[in-house]
């Protein structure tokens, strides 16, 4: 089914298109989801921009990244690395081991912005745990991370650090 747009300024020579709004004629575009639901008998959309983990399909290779994830939180390892192409589902992989430890008592701080300088970077981890304003200081923001991690410790728990260049 041909989708057609507008642009709403010219391609630049050498560029690909400025892409503008849909054209009139093409806004029937917004009906297709749900044609796409009801002829596939579908609860949800699948293929949105975002992954969710209720389409987490565990081929081998999936569950075995997922298995040696779990084996590092659980185990309390420093550090782990998943690496993989484009699109292999990284973040899928994340995302069922995030839903399958979180039951146990870890807790998470996850980035998926990395491409910051330290102390960003280490204002959205703590972020990432407490959910609420972080410090601007450098000093501030390590000791409310180390009172922050010494705190879920303490009720027997363990913090976990995900960063996903995704």
């Amino acid at each position: 089914f041909p989708l057609r747009t507008s642009f709403s300024t010219p391609e630049p020579e050498g560029r690909g298109p400025s892409w503008g709004r849909i054209a009139p004629e093409s806004r029937q575009c917004c009906k297709i989801p749900t044609m796409y639901l009801s002829h596939w008998k579908l609860k949800d959309l699948p293929f949105e921009n975002t992954p969710d983990s209720r389409f987490f399909y565990s081929s081998e290779k999936h569950q075995e990244a997922l298995s040696r994830l779990q084996y590092l939180v659980r185990e309390k390892k420093a550090c782990g690395v998943l690496s993989g192409v484009y699109g292999c589902g990284k973040t899928l992989v994340l995302h069922a081991l995030k839903k399958t430890t979180e039951p146990e008592g870890y807790k998470f701080s996850v980035v998926t912005n990395p491409r910051l300088d330290d102390l960003g970077m280490l204002r959205l981890i703590l972020r990432g745990f407490t959910q609420h304003e972080v410090p601007a200081n450098k000093a501030d923001v390590l000791m409310g991370l180390q009172q922050y991690i010494e705190n879920v410790a303490q009720d027997g728990k363990h913090s976990v650090i995900v960063v996903d260049e995704a």
